[in-house]
């Protein structure tokens, strides 16, 4: 029949005892099943749980630990009490004290018992309420490790009742660790778990790890290398040490020793020891591996909660906040630091301390002087675990932060495919960080990089958007976005509204050709269709404002794709200053050339008038001879004569075109041209190629005075080879940024060539570098050429000059 209290195994084959068990246990509600011997205890614990053990060792003997093990794989384990014999009082009290209930020194009172079960039993109930709260939270993983604590802490209690030691420990080491850790202790002198380490390499239990053989250590007797002194001491003079080792790994190993009053132990203690240890070791790789589930439970669950929380941030605070808080939480016993980088940035630009790390320690100029474990996980990626012993590869703060010899510092990357986002390192204690831990920080890491790298990209995309709205927004000139399919404004800056007097809104709702009105008109000129379709790269015309003015502007147009669409980006500058500016320059300039015409009218008309002048005066007042005033005559006729040719090239520089122009060939008029200068040109011996293109477009002409200009520029070519030469005259056409075509005509002499100071000057009126002329011919020639709408101008080298003549070719008929 079942009790409320549940059922309590005894193990004890001290009779006297049995009926106290009885009296005890039942009036607290307990049923009990006692076993006298060994060989009765797998037979019980077959037919029922229990949940209370009561055991002398000395009655279980080797199968003491066996019974853990199997109370153990309960769902609940069992609270267990050690009956020991003779145990000396103080070491009983310490017991007590540091390591709870758990431990009961015979001879023992009903009242000793009764307190002892009430305590055990209290002491589990407590447990067991905080699993129940809290799984399956955050306190899953700390009730495993209190069991784990328990089973310790009971191994420990059997082998000092088993042995009457008077100083049992267990030590357990994590492969690849300079460092065995106490976990477990009793008796005296006694440790507290954590607070005491043996180097691996400098002490009696690294031997019995690194050989996995066990020692008896008997008084005055050797050790391998001379070891005597590493465990011995004035109180001590006896002891085993047997290693915990299952298929074929070492977990750590069990020390037990006694004082030198004791008597020594022997080799069958050593025995029993080994066998006790060997049962020990599996039964703490069991529960090690419970606890290794629970935690990549536990660390799983975390895991998925803090993928969730990172999914709803947008600022990298948001993720600094919520790592700080999930670490700080699931590594409670760690300190370290959070080391943040920004993608583009060469080195760490923050530093979060995590749990109680001082954030005083650690700045960034320290850390850039000496970067540490930190720099070579930054540099390679790579996770590392290193121990304080290992100086050579941590920086001094890194030192101060694991201050303690048997703390472990690890550090994992915050890395993605593209970037290093920074990393996270910590210090905690070995037997609380594994290989589950490292696993799960590596894991974390690996979460928390790609969310870094989305905040940190949207950051950048959200300030480029932003400085690009303020640089659109804030532009000088008017800027709108237009649509190009469906030829609407989507978008208008500050400058556009201004501009134009619509609101944005209203913009969006005007179709672009309505705001714009050409500038220029003709055949050869962009329509504003050309311009909308992103056809020319600038444009002149006008901008319709609300007002119903018309303002003077110049477009130049982008055709921007984006998201399988294609806009057309306008930029429209207002050229009212700049027209009035142009306009007023150009009346300045027109004054200048006419001050500067006037001036060189009246020193060429000047002189022939004044020669005239003083003829008709002698003329008049002195009496000569008929021969004498004949050739005076004819000599005033000479100087009228040049004054009238000077009034008719004036006539020619600035007269209108009175003909109406026509399409005409430009080799016929080459041809008649040549024909006039034949004269000059056998009197300079100038021999003429041609180099025409027998394809030439006809251009629009007064075809007399073409042909006039053609003339002065032969004749000029001529002149200015005396000596005789070569004149070249080559015809080509040519497209005109695409929009129509050019007939080009070269007049390439080999004469001396011309100063580039004489060039600025050489389409001046009455400029001449010749004695005899009006100087009058260039300048004409340049006026005509300017008034059929084409260019004249000058190239010029030692080996000769070149005069380049480029007029629009006439439009092609269709018929």
């Amino acid at each position: 029949m079942e009790t409320q209290a549940g059922w309590v195994l005894v193990i004890d084959n001290d009779e006297p005892s049995h009926p106290l068990y009885q009296a005890v246990l039942g009036e607290m509600g307990f049923s009990i099943e006692i076993c006298t011997r060994s060989t009765q205890v797998p037979l019980a614990l077959s037919r029922r749980s229990f949940e209370l053990l009561i055991i002398d060792p000395n009655t279980a003997g080797s199968q003491s630990i066996n019974v853990l093990a199997q109370l153990y794989r309960q769902v609940t384990p069992a609270s267990v009490i050690v009956v020991g014999c003779n145990l000396l009082p103080d070491i009983v009290e310490t017991s007590m004290r540091d390591g709870g209930p758990g431990l009961l020194n015979r001879p023992w009172s009903a009242e000793q018992l009764r307190a002892m079960v009430g305590a055990t039993m209290g002491q589990q109930q407590s447990s067991l309420l905080g699993q129940v709260i809290h799984a399956p939270g955050s306190s899953v993983r700390a009730t495993v490790e209190s069991d784990l604590q328990r089973l310790y802490q009971q191994i420990v209690r059997i082998i000092l009742a088993r042995f009457t030691a008077d100083r049992v420990s267990l030590m357990l080491w994590n492969d690849g660790s300079d460092f065995i850790n106490v976990v477990a202790s009793e008796g005296f002198p006694f440790a507290l778990p954590g607070e005491r380490t043996a180097l691996l390499y400098d002490s009696l239990s690294g031997w019995v790890i690194r050989h996995m053989e066990p020692l008896l250590l008997e008084p005055d007797v050797a050790l391998p290398f001379d070891m005597q002194n590493s465990w011995r001491n004035v109180a001590l003079c006896a002891g085993m040490c047997a290693p915990l080792a299952v298929r074929g790994r070492v977990l750590g190993v069990l020390t037990a020793a006694r004082r030198c009053d004791q008597p020594a132990y022997t080799s069958d203690d050593l025995d029993e020891m080994v066998e006790l240890t060997y049962q020990a070791a599996w039964v703490l790789d069991f529960v090690q591996s419970q606890l290794h589930a629970h935690r990549r439970t536990q660390f799983l669950v975390r895991l998925y909660n803090l993928s969730n929380a990172l999914l709803a941030v947008n600022t990298a605070r948001e993720v600094e906040q919520i790592v700080v808080a999930h670490l700080s939480e699931t590594l409670p016993e760690a300190r370290g630091y959070l080391f943040l980088r920004e993608s583009d940035s060469p080195g760490i630009n923050s530093i979060v301390a995590l749990n109680r790390a001082s954030q005083s320690d650690l700045n960034l100029d320290i850390l850039h002087d000496d970067p540490g474990l930190v720099g070579q996980v930054l540099a390679d990626g790579i996770p590392r675990m290193r121990q304080p012993s290992n100086q050579r590869e941590l920086a001094a703060w890194e030192q101060q932060l694991a201050s303690q010899r048997d703390q472990v510092l690890c550090c994992a990357a915050l890395k993605t495919d593209s970037s290093m986002y920074g990393a996270i390192e910590i210090v905690t204690r070995p037997l609380s960080f594994g290989e589950d831990e490292l696993q799960y920080l590596v894991a974390a890491a690996t979460l928390i990089a790609p969310v870094l790298e989305k905040v940190q990209r949207h950051a950048a995309v959200a300030w480029a958007a932003d400085r690009y709205s303020t640089l659109f927004q804030s532009a000088s000139d008017a800027i709108l976005l237009i649509e190009m399919k469906s030829m609407t404004i989507v978008l208008a800056n500050a400058m556009a509204e201004r501009l134009s007097g619509y609101s944005q809104a209203d913009l969006m709702l005007i179709a672009p050709n309505r705001l714009i009105a050409p500038g220029r008109t003709g055949r050869s000129a962009p329509s504003v269709a050309d311009l909308l379709a992103g056809n020319v790269p600038e444009y002149a015309g006008y901008l319709h404002t609300r007002s119903g003015y018309n303002i003077p502007v110049s477009f130049a147009p982008s055709v921007v794709s984006y998201a399988s669409a294609r806009y057309l980006l306008l930029l429209i500058r207002n050229n009212t200053e700049a027209q009035r500016q142009a306009q007023q320059l150009a009346q300045q300039e027109k004054l200048s050339g006419m001050t500067r015409l006037t001036a060189s009218i009246a020193h060429e008309i000047n002189n022939p008038l004044q020669a005239l002048h003083n003829t008709l005066h002698l003329l008049l007042n002195r009496p000569f001879t008929e021969e004498k005033r004949e050739r005076l005559l004819s000599m005033a006729q000479m100087e009228v004569n040049r004054m009238a040719e000077i009034v008719r090239r004036m006539l020619d520089l600035h007269r209108p075109a009175a003909e109406d122009m026509r399409p005409s060939s430009v080799h016929s008029l080459l041809d008649g041209a040549l024909n006039s200068a034949a004269p000059q040109l056998q009197q300079h011996h100038v021999l003429i190629e041609r180099d025409w293109f027998a394809q030439l477009p006809r251009v629009l002409a007064i075809g007399g005075h073409l042909k006039q200009a053609f003339y002065d520029l032969i004749v000029n070519a001529a002149e200015a080879m005396p000596d005789g030469g070569r004149l070249i005259i080559r015809t080509r056409s040519e497209e005109n940024g695409g929009l129509m075509q050019q007939v080009l005509i070269d007049f390439i002499d080999s004469g001396p060539g011309i100063s580039e100071n004489e060039a600025k000057l050489i389409f001046e009126p009455f400029y001449s570098t010749k004695r005899t002329g009006l100087g009058l011919g260039l300048a004409v020639s340049y006026s005509i050429v300017e008034r059929h709408g084409g260019s004249l101008s000058v190239s010029s080298s030692t080996s000769g000059s070149t005069f380049h003549v480029a007029l629009p070719a006439a439009p092609v008929v269709q018929k």
